[in-house]
C-alpha cells in the first residue's frame, strides 16, 4: 500500500502544467468590424507578469486581454511568452440584388389593376457575419515562446442603394 502511494506521488509530481491556448468565444468585436478597425495587440508574459506591449485600438485590446486571461501558461525556466493577436478582414462583404414588394398589400392590388410593377430590385449588403472564420493560432519556441493568434472577419458594405435613397430623400 505504501509503495502504491509513493508511486502515485512520484507520478503526480512529474506531471507538468501544459500550455493551453483557449480561443473559445474569441470573435472580432462587432463595433470594430462596423468601424473597419484592424490591427495588432501584443503581450509579453514572463515571471514578472503580463505586460501589454502594443495595441492598435482599445476596441481590439479588450477582447485580446479577456481571451489571454483564459489561457494556461506554465512558467518558463528561461525566456518569455510573446503573444500577438492579429485582427484583420479576410474578405469584403458584397452586394446582393434582392426583389422587394412595393407598398403594402392594399396598394399592390391597385398597382395590379393598373398593370404597374408591384416589386422592385434593390441592392442589399451581405456582410457574411455568420461566415466569419474561427480564430486560429501558431506557436514557435526559439528561446522565447512566440504565439500568434489570428482573428478574422468579413467586412460589411459601406454604402447600399437603400442608404443612398434614404440620404437623398432626407435632403429633399
Amino acid at each position: 500500500m505504501g509503495a502504491l502511494a509513493v508511486a502515485f506521488g512520484a507520478f503526480a509530481q512529474s506531471e507538468e502544467p501544459r500550455l493551453v491556448v483557449n480561443l473559445d468565444g474569441l470573435r472580432y468585436p462587432p463595433i470594430a468590424r462596423q468601424a473597419r478597425i484592424r490591427g495588432d495587440v501584443a503581450f509579453e508574459v514572463s515571471a514578472l507578469g503580463r505586460k501589454l506591449m502594443s495595441e492598435s485600438s482599445l476596441l481590439l485590446s479588450r477582447p485580446a486581454q479577456e481571451n489571454l486571461a483564459t489561457w494556461t501558461l506554465p512558467p518558463l525556466e528561461t525566456g518569455r511568452y510573446l503573444i500577438s493577436y492579429h485582427f484583420d478582414f479576410v474578405e469584403e462583404g458584397g452586394m446582393r440584388q434582392v426583389t422587394v414588394p412595393i407598398g403594402n398589400k392594399f396598394e399592390r392590388i391597385f398597382r395590379r389593376l393598373f398593370r404597374a410593377p408591384t416589386t422592385r430590385i434593390v441592392s442589399r449588403c451581405y456582410d457574411g457575419r455568420d461566415a466569419d472564420p474561427p480564430p486560429r493560432y501558431t506557436a514557435v519556441q526559439d528561446g522565447d515562446v512566440k504565439i500568434d493568434v489570428f482573428v478574422g472577419s468579413v467586412a460589411g458594405c459601406l454604402q447600399t442603394e437603400e442608404a443612398s435613397q434614404v440620404a437623398l430623400n432626407s435632403h429633399l
